[in-house]
This record gives C-alpha cells, structure tokens and sequence, in this order.
C-alpha cells in the first residue's frame, strides 16, 4: 500500500512506532472507560432492584403466609369455641339442676346431634363406676369409668377443655374428648365428656393452600402428631426429624410450635417462608409454607427477560457510545494529524474549524500559527536564496579584487625597483643622460600601464563596496524577517499557554467535582437508607469527575508537546538569528574592508597620475638634469619612498581582498546551511 492508500490514523501509528512510542487512541480509551462505566452502573442498579424487589416478594411471601396461618387458626378458633361454649352450658346446667337419673338421660338426649362434630352429644361418668351415655353404650364388665383418660382429665377440667386427638377405628378420622368436672353427688366425683370429630377441621385444613405449593397443617402439640394436611400419606405421621418426608423432617428441626413466628428455612436447596400459630384453648397449632421458587417465579422470569433487554441494550449503547465518541474526538484526532504532519516538517496542511468550544480554539490558533509560518518560512527560503546568490557574487567580486590586488602588488614591486634604478641613476645623470632619456621613457610607459589598472582596480573596488552595501541591507532584512518569525512563535507559546491554563481550571474544576462528590457520598452514608439513591449518583458524579480528569490530562499532554515542538521551532528561530547576525557582522567588516581598500586604491590612483607627470616632467627637463641633479636625487628618494607606500598599500589591498574573499565563502556555506534548513519544511 502507498503513502496515499492509507489512513491518517496509520500514517500516525507509524510515526509514533518510528519514535518508539505506544500509540493508543482517545477513542478506544475513552469508550473502555465509559462503556464498562455504563455496563457496572446499569449491573448495580439491575442488582439493587432485583435484590430489594426479591426482598419485598420474600416479606409479602412472609406475610401472606402469616396471613393465611393466622386466619384458619382463627377459623379452627372459631369452629372449637362454638363446640366449647355449647358444651360449657350443658356444664352448667348439669351443676345448676338436680336430676334423677332418668331426668338426666333426658337431658343428656337433647344434647345430641346439636353440632356435627359432636353428634353423639354428652355423656356423664362418676368414679363409683356408673356411666350415663345418650346413645345407648352399655360399658363392658372391664370397663372403669375411673380409669379412662378423658375421667382423669376431666377431673382437672373446670371447663370443658380438648385431651389428645386419637384416631378413631370405626371412622378412620381424628377425634378428641373434651371432659370437664361437674360437682360431685353423693360424695362420688362426676365427670362430663363428649366425642368430637375433627373430620370438619381436617376438610377445612386440607382445602386450603398457599399459592400452589404452599400447605397448611395441623399439629397436635402434646404427641406432634399430623392431624389435618391436604396429603393423605402425611396424615398421622409425626411432626419431627424422622419424619419420611424431607420438607416436613427440616420443618420439624428448624421451627418452633407456639413460637408464633414467621421464619424462613432452606430445605433440599429452596428456601420456604414458614408461620406457625396456636389456637387458643386448644393443644392444637396450624403451620404454613410457601415455596420462595413459586413466589419469586414472576421475578425470575423478569429478570431473564430484563438480562436480554439489557444486553440488547448494551450492544446499541455501545453502538451509540462508538459513534458519539467518534463525533466528539474527530476534531482531536484531525488536530493531532495536522500537529503530526507539521512535525515532521510538512506545512501544507490547513485544519477546517468547526463548532466554538475549546478544541475549535485551539484549531483555529494552529491554523493561525501554520500560516504565519508559511509567511515566515517562505520569506526566510526567498532571502536565504537572495542571499546564497549574493554570497557567490560577492565571491566572484573578492577573487577579481584579489587578483586585481595581486596585479597591484606585482606593479608595485616592479615601480619601486624602477624608482630604486631611477635613483641610481641620477646619481650618475651627467654621465648616463642617454641612459636617463631611456629610463624615462620606459618608466613613461610604465606608470601608463600602471595608471590603466590602477583605473581598473578602483572601478572593480568601488562595484565591490556597492555589492557589500547591498549585502548588508539584505542581511538586515533577514534579520527583520527572522525577528518576525520568533515574534510569531512566542504567540504561538503564549497561545499554548493559554490552552495549558484553561486546562488546568478544567482539572480544578474536575478535581472540586471529586471533592463535592466525596462530601455527598459522605452526607448520603451518615443519612443512612435514605440517602442509598443519593450516594450512587454521588458515585457516578466522582467517576464522571475522574474521567473529566484524564481526559484533562490526556489534552495537557497533547498541549504539553505542542509547546515542545514551538519551543524547539523557537530555539531553531534563534540559532538562524544568532547565525545572520554573524553574517551581518561579517558583511559589515567586509563593507568596511572594501571602503578602505577603494579609499587606498584611489589614493594609489592619484599618487601614479602624479608620478607619470613628474616622469614627463623629467622627460622634459632631461636637458637640465645636470643642474638639478641635486633635487632629482631628492625627489628620486622621495619617489622611492613612495613607491615602498604604494607597495606596503598594495599588499594591505591583497590580503584585505583575501579576507572578503573568504568571508564571501563564509556567507555563501551560511546560506547554503539556512536554505538545506528550509528544505525540510513544505509550504
């Protein structure tokens, strides 16, 4: 795949794997802490509800349960007080009216068939073996009336009270004897009793349920045995640990009879809601149990349903999440690509601002900063080639100077060699004035030559002091520009610090969140139950406080190395301005250099123009040399002494050509050096 073929975000994975450095996006951070953030925060809630709405089914399983309990106890109540208040008359009647014995089975008579479940009615026993029964049983020889249980209990009777249940061999169905004391008659002790049925209680008892599974029962409390249950094969089984069924064996463990309580058991692993309560004037209690399966069945199916909805739910929040997220980092991620691509020296991107928040800010200064660089570097690239092309001029200009200076120089040496023969010469004119016509006019032509690139040297020197002054005045403007370059960069600083402050008040502001958060999950904790709901949105509050908190972090970062690269870019601006204003010295001294150089070169102009007119003058006053041989010798020596000025100006010419020269080359590499620095930058 080219460099076109792929993505922004892998052109920038590959970047950050060429500098070593672990790329991770905000994105996926982002949606790996909100999405488990959301999926927990949903959960807990989920659970709470689940957890306080099996809570409130357990307490209405419990209560219903009690409910129940309570109302059959109170039918079973009801049932054995209108069977006892009955007998309690026939009680009283018996010890309020004297009755001969034929009166007495009179009455006892009328007793009977007054309740169904007494329909034998009442029958009288005393302890001197007579026995008055209604319908007609005659006791056997071996029957003793005082031997019988219900004698014994009645004898402690006041009222009429029940005695144990016992199972009936002609019916098959549960009966109990209640007895009562009457008062004695002739000294003989008189006990009243009747058979009653608890077949009524037992239909009762066995057509009631709780919900489907749940059961009533009653338990005789003096044997614990099973007298009435809607399952026949538990009926007259003991109410204990041996019990064969296991529900019933783990009730007998776990509960109490005439505790009166509601309590909940597990049994073979299902928890039962479990009542117990005694009915008043009798040794009978009822039990009752409901299944928590059955009760929480609705809730379970709930929850199943709620789970799928919930994770149907989940996958469109994360959807959701995925594309909010990707709306919202857009804008960071094209910053961070264009910030990417400006690393790496390439100012042709443009950054689209959108929206007015902190990000588009933030762009919108970027956009500034990468056009004021264009600007910038462009001007830099255009006088870094203005002044490479100066530089090579300028080389040219010191390597003809040099020569010219070296031209000079040679003229020089070989004018002062002609003055040093011409002084010789004088000193001997009288006798060699053919010699002097000679010398004179080779001296003539000389100087003339002289005077020819004496004139050329001073033209070549003054364009040379003009090519410098042009030199400076563009240095100047490099300076200027490179100036405005570092202006605009520290703007760019001042800009990142000022997205550095608004980030920090964020952080601030995310860590006052926290603090705020923490003092009302602490104000919910001391308001206990009440403030449960407080404290959750007081924990999200903190968790949404963190994430503000990294996410801060994370764009300080970012910020963090944008004010790296600016800094760098500054240290860069500076380098290249120390660095042109060493040229600008240089070229200052070389402008100077040159000054002095056309200054020596025209002063040399004019002292040879002078020396050819004196040479004519020779020339013509070579008729006289005899006469004025003593001031010929005079000026020959001042000739030579000139000529060893012109000579010492002629070298000082050529070693000043040689330092343009060479700060020439030195201006031409400076260039060179800012315009390969420039090369790496794209606009």
């Amino acid at each position: 795949m080219n460099e076109k073929g792929k993505t922004e975000n892998d052109q920038i994975k590959e970047g950050i794997k060429r500098k070593n450095i672990r790329f991770v996006s905000i994105k996926a951070k982002l949606i790996f802490i909100i999405v488990p953030l959301v999926i927990a925060t949903i959960g807990v809630i989920l659970a709470i509800t689940f957890t306080h709405s099996k809570g409130i089914i357990v307490d209405y399983a419990n209560k219903l349960v009690q409910s129940l309990t309570v109302s059959n106890a109170n039918e079973v109540e009801t049932w054995s007080q209108e069977i006892l208040s009955s007998l309690n008359q026939v009680q009283n009647t018996l010890d309020s009216v004297e009755m001969d014995k034929a009166t007495l089975m009179k009455y006892l008579n009328t007793t009977m068939n007054q309740n169904e479940s007494n329909a034998g009615g009442v029958y009288v026993g005393l302890d001197n073996q007579e026995f008055y029964d209604p319908t007609g049983f005659v006791p056997t020889s071996d029957y003793v009336v005082a031997d019988r249980d219900w004698f014994k209990a009645g004898l402690n009777n006041k009222k009429f009270q029940f005695g144990k249940a016992y199972l009936d061999a002609d019916t098959g169905n549960y009966v109990v004897t209640a007895s009562a004391k009457l008062k004695s008659e002739n000294r003989f002790n008189r006990v009243a009793g009747t058979d009653i049925s608890l077949e009524a209680i037992s239909k009762m008892i066995s057509s009631k349920s709780i919900l489907k599974t749940g059961k009533i029962f009653l338990v005789d409390k003096d044997n614990k045995i099973i007298i009435a249950i809607n399952d026949s094969q538990l009926v007259n089984t003991v109410f204990d640990a041996n019990n064969k069924n296991g529900l019933i064996s783990d009730l007998a463990k776990k509960v109490r009879l005439e505790s009166n309580e509601i309590m909940e058991i597990k049994s073979d692993g299902t928890n039962y809601s479990v009542c117990t309560q005694s009915i008043n004037n009798t040794p009978w209690e009822i039990v009752g149990y409901v299944s928590h399966k059955e009760v929480l069945q609705s809730l379970d199916n709930l929850q199943k349903l709620l789970i799928i909805i919930f994770v149907i739910s989940m996958l469109i929040l994360i959807a959701l999440i995925e594309r909010i997220v990707h709306y919202i980092i857009k804008p960071v991620k094209t910053l961070n690509t264009t910030i990417h691509k400006i690393t790496e020296g390439d100012f042709t991107v443009d950054i689209n601002v959108k929206g007015n928040d902190e990000i588009a800010v933030m762009s919108q200064s970027m956009q500034e900063f990468i056009e004021t660089m264009r600007k910038t570097m462009q001007e830099v690239s255009n006088t870094s080639n203005r002044l490479e092309a100066q530089s090579i001029n300028s080389n040219k200009v010191s390597e003809q100077l040099h020569e010219s200076a070296l031209t000079q120089s040679s003229a020089m040496a070989e004018l002062n060699n002609t003055v040093d023969e011409l002084a010789r010469a004088i000193s001997e004119v009288a006798e060699n004035a053919t010699s002097l016509s000679i010398v004179v006019s080779e001296t003539g032509k000389k100087g003339q030559e002289a005077s020819v690139k004496m004139k050329d040297t001073v033209g070549i020197s003054e364009k040379g002091k003009t090519d410098m002054l042009r030199i400076s005045q563009a240095m100047e403007n490099v300076e200027s520009t490179v100036f405005q370059l570092k202006t605009a960069v520290e703007q760019v600083d001042e800009s990142s610090e000022k997205i550095n402050d608004i980030v920090n008040l964020i952080g601030d502001i995310a860590s006052q969140t926290n603090l705020l958060s923490l003092n009302a999950a602490i104000e919910a904790a001391r308001a206990g139950e009440a403030g449960r709901g407080f404290a959750v949105v007081a924990e999200e509050i903190r968790n949404l406080a963190e994430t503000s908190r990294n996410s801060v972090m994370s764009i300080a970062q970012l910020t963090g190395n944008i004010k790296g690269l600016v800094n760098n870019t500054i240290e860069k601006t500076v380098e290249s301005a120390d660095n042109i204003k060493e040229s600008i010295d240089l070229v200052h001294t070389a402008s100077d250099t040159f000054g002095e150089i056309y200054s020596t070169i025209n002063d040399t102009n004019k002292i040879v123009n002078d020396m050819i007119q004196n040479v004519y003058h020779v020339d013509d006053v070579a008729t006289s040399v005899a006469a004025i041989s003593e001031e010929q010798s005079a000026a020959s020596e001042e000739i030579l002494a000139t000529s060893e000025s012109l000579a010492d100006h002629a070298q000082k010419v050529t070693d000043n050509s040689y330092t343009v020269g060479k700060d020439a080359t030195e201006l031409e590499q400076t260039a060179q050096n800012l315009q390969k620095q420039m090369q790496k930058f794209k606009i």
